[in-house]
């Protein structure tokens, strides 16, 4: 062979030498511009926002809204939030086939970091996974968390060398997340939310600091890694139960009856109480008779059957929702006020001091506070315990084209005579818990 041959021989593996590593295995993709071409979810897909409890908003790419406008105004939705779901489906995608058998706690796993409403509380803890899926057409893993995440905690995800290819060899690291993990040049982007995920990136996968998450585990035996954070679950609902609690407890009316009549009917006095029910924009109400029998499975216990009204905040819009404000600074404002209505059963005997206890009580669906509650109330009262219940919102009769937009509640009774009521939408618990103390019937 001539000198010139050879040459070129040597001069051709050399140029294919990289392109044979690569081939040589299975890696993970690691594209920091795809959220399909690298693990997700990942806080790469960010932006910084002091508004929010994790400092941070989602901040997915948007699809074409000409071409795609419902998937549009998903992501518009999704980016208003302050982290991801914390029962996140991970999307783990590769360049070549897997073995999924080789898929398990060991080789696949998350681990939690920190809480970012209390970062000082350091508290790590590895989370499995399960519900694992192959797809074979895209080449992509995926899996859930093995249980629920916490709310507003950062969470790295950890894709080890254990999992192998459908030739058995170990999965590699791919050259394009060993670069991004291997150097912090703030040189290599100008983009600052970038250069902030590759900072924690990194400090997370330093040896030093994984033998405090994973006493044994290495940077070595990483093939892919991914940080993210779970967004803010009850930020909103808490902050409208502060509201609720500051607030002064409305007053309740017992006067329902068709011109103002009282409501509070001593159980001796009840022959009956017959139900009708709209269940149709036309035509006659359906009417069925309230098991009104079962207040004497325990005969004597219940004094009274009252039914009452208080007006309750409501924090939805028309449509339903209540509208996105940030988790940290954020006041939800209230939309409207609208009637709630109740059914209360009072035990027989002397009321304590401090009032009866009250039990809250929520009845299943297809049911409704005219039925199932009334089962109940007399072994409650019976054991000196109050009962209150409402309609479920959206449980029952849902709103339909009525003339002031919700269904219509009829309440027949041989007492009390007929009382229109209106669908409940909102109920205050504070106003539920001083309602026997402060403002029962006496």
């Amino acid at each position: 062979m001539s000198r010139l041959t050879k040459a070129f021989c040597l001069m051709s593996l050399c140029l294919l030498a990289p392109t044979l590593t690569v081939a040589s295995g299975v890696h993970p993709l690691f594209d920091v511009q795809s959220t399909t071409d690298s693990p997700f979810p990942t806080d790469r897909f960010t932006l910084t926002d002091s508004a929010q409890n994790t400092d941070q908003r989602v901040n997915l790419p948007m699809p074409n809204c000409a071409a795609s406008p419902s998937n549009c105004g998903d992501v518009a939705l999704l980016n208003q939030l302050d982290g991801f779901n914390i029962q996140p489906r991970i999307s783990i995608p590769f360049d070549g086939a897997i073995d999924p058998s080789t898929v398990n706690n060991n080789t696949v796993f998350l681990i939690r970091i920190a809480d970012t409403s209390n970062p000082t509380t350091f508290n790590p803890q590895i989370v499995g996974i399960n519900q694992v899926v192959w797809d074979t057409l895209t080449n992509t893993l995926f899996v859930k968390s093995d249980q629920q995440l916490d709310q507003h905690t950062i969470y790295l995800l950890i894709v080890t060398k254990g999992v192998h290819d459908s030739a058995g060899d170990p999965i590699e690291a791919d050259d394009s997340f060993v670069n991004f993990r291997h150097t912090l040049n703030f040189g290599q982007t100008k983009d600052p939310e970038l250069k902030s995920y590759r900072k924690t990136l990194i400090d997370l996968l330093d040896d030093d600091v994984l033998a405090t998450f994973a006493p044994g585990l290495l940077s070595s035996d990483i093939a892919v890694a991914s940080v993210f954070t779970t967004g803010s679950v009850t930020s909103t609902l808490e902050k409208i139960r502060d509201q609720i609690k500051v607030a002064s407890a409305p007053t309740a009316s017992f006067n329902l009856g068709v011109h103002g009549e009282n409501t509070v009917f001593p159980v001796s006095s009840i022959i009956g109480i017959l139900f009708g029910r709209q269940q149709n924009i036309v035509g006659p109400l359906d009417t069925v008779p309230v098991p009104t029998p079962a207040l004497q499975i325990f005969p004597g216990s219940i004094d009274k059957v009252a039914f009452g009204k208080f007006s309750a905040k409501n924090f939805e819009t028309a449509g339903g929702f209540i509208p996105a404000v940030p988790t940290r600074t954020g006041v939800p404002a209230v939309q409207s006020t609208g009637d709630v209505y109740f059914n209360l059963f009072i035990p027989a005997g002397t009321r304590p001091a401090n009032g009866w206890p009250v039990a809250i009580f929520a009845h299943g669906f297809g049911n409704n506070k005219n039925s199932s509650p009334f089962a109940v109330a007399s072994t409650l009262a019976h054991n000196g315990i109050a009962t209150l219940s409402i309609n479920s919102v959206g449980a029952w009769l849902r709103p339909s084209r009525h003339t002031d937009g919700y269904p219509g509640q009829w309440l027949s009774s041989a007492v009390c005579g007929w009382t229109r009521c209106r669908s409940e939408r909102q109920w205050n618990h504070r106003f539920i818990r001083r309602l026997i103390r402060d403002r029962s019937p006496d």
